[in-house]
């Protein structure tokens, strides 16, 4: 597949884990408070597929809408440093 290319189209989203322990309960409301650890960010939707695809050594483009703030910034910059070529629009 070193030689395909492929164009990438669909929703393009960020996931994002967040990691920590429950410290307490709040006095509110039966909710736990959580103290994060750490969190971790990857492109989900078709992103991951174009990941994939060009993990695989396959030549991507992905085509997807998205938002014009801090994680679609990050999707972005993201994408570039993979070597995905980018075609999203701004929403």
């Amino acid at each position: 597949m070193g030689k395909s290319k492929v164009l990438v189209v669909g929703d393009l989203m960020l996931d994002e884990f967040v990691y920590g322990s429950v410290t307490r309960i709040s006095p509110e409301a039966p909710v736990p408070i959580l103290k994060i650890n750490e969190t971790r960010r990857y492109i989900g939707g078709c992103g991951n597929m174009a990941a994939n695809l060009k993990a695989l050594g396959v030549d991507v483009c992905i085509c997807a809408a998205v938002g014009d703030d801090e994680p679609g910034g990050y999707i972005r910059s993201k994408l570039r440093a993979d070597g995905i070529q980018d075609m999203t629009q701004t929403s």
